[in-house]
């Protein structure tokens, strides 16, 4: 397929129906009580609730490595903290940008900024855009291999693992070139959702061969989505080159049309 054919797909309906749902992975039904949830926590800023959530997992590691009861049921609490400020971070983002009015900086202009003052701004920012997905895959694995390994497949978990790695090397991949955005698309989202299942499943409900299928088949359908969130990465990145390519090449013809109606009027 030649390049030009490669643009035309663009225009195609369900390219652009494709693109826009993926690239939105907020669900509106559950808007009304996010905000509402995050209007108690409009004190803070949505990145330092990403780093709260990522500081716990140490003490989580610590007591799911223990082997007591009582250690456990800590870990256990400590990983619904953990996956709350998940869900929290990005809702407040989202209620702040929303209350104050606020756009998201570029990423030239946030830059600027000292690193240690990006943990501090209210709203959507590429800190947070960039920390939020790395912070899911430091909670889901520390749980996975501190609570899971051994009673899981350790094949899945690796398997598993090996994708998460790649969908972390994308994301700068595209920031870096300026490909789209880099923020979760909707695949990632339902991925979240069925290791928020795992995790639930293999910390909260006790070990026994019929969790242990349930947590199995759960942790393949999180790699399905997995692989999906991957594609429609790239997928993403392929539209959004091909549609700058597309604009450019049409002010191009614009600027060429001009220069040719300004010689023209110029020729006696």
């Amino acid at each position: 397929m030649t390049q030009d054919e490669n643009e035309d797909l663009l225009d195609a309906p369900e390219v652009h129906e494709a693109a826009e749902w993926l690239s939105k992975p907020e669900f509106s039904q559950v808007s009304g009580f996010s905000n509402r949830v995050a209007s108690w926590f409009d004190w803070t800023r949505p990145n330092l609730i990403t780093m709260t959530g990522m500081v716990l997992c140490l003490p989580m590691a610590y007591f799911f490595l223990q082997t007591d009861l009582l250690s456990t049921a800590i870990g256990a609490v400590i990983t619904i903290i953990c996956f709350l400020c998940d869900w929290l971070d990005g809702a407040l983002a989202r209620y702040q940008d929303k209350k104050y009015g606020l756009k998201k900086l570029s990423l030239e202009e946030e830059r600027l900024i000292p690193i240690w003052r990006r943990f501090f701004l209210r709203g959507s920012s590429n800190l947070g855009t960039a920390l939020d997905p790395f912070a899911d895959k430091v909670k889901y694995y520390v749980a996975l291999f501190t609570r899971g390994w051994g009673y899981v497949s350790t094949t899945l978990i690796i398997i598993s693992f090996v994708t998460a790695i790649a969908l972390t090397l994308v994301r700068p991949i595209k920031r870096y070139f300026k490909i789209g955005d880099a923020a979760a698309n909707r695949a990632g989202k339902y991925k979240i959702f069925i290791e928020v299942a795992v995790v639930a499943v293999i910390v909260l409900v006790p070990h026994n061969e019929t969790t242990q299928i349930i947590s199995n088949t759960l942790l393949v359908g999180a790699m399905i989505f997995g692989f999906l969130s991957l594609s429609a990465h790239l997928f993403l990145a392929k539209y959004a080159d091909m549609k700058v390519k597309r604009v450019a090449k049409r002010l191009a013809r614009k600027e060429k049309k001009r220069s040719k109606g300004t010689v023209h009027k110029t020729e006696p």
